[in-house]
């Protein structure tokens, strides 16, 4: 089996919200990769998304376009 680092197992991610399971594990990577561990963090925060997936994918974007914006918007627990 699989798993995910920060996540756990696939298992939990779906316990989590997530549904596209192997698509989750290499995204949560690239988020740890651009934010630190703020990226870890995040992995409660996604969970409470209506769309966890879609939340993730958000991040991700925003990863791209400005780095330093995500991890600002990581650090505030209102986010």
């Amino acid at each position: 089996m699989a798993t995910a680092r920060p996540g756990g197992s696939l298992t939990e991610l779906a316990r989590l919200g997530f549904t596209d399971l192997e698509g989750t594990i290499p995204k949560l990577d690239q988020l740890v990769k651009a934010a630190g561990d703020g990226g870890r963090i995040a992995l409660s925060s996604l969970s409470r998304a209506g769309n966890p997936d879609q939340a993730l994918n958000a991040l991700l974007w925003i990863a791209e376009t400005d780095r330093n914006r995500l991890k600002q918007l990581l650090k505030k627990n209102d986010s």
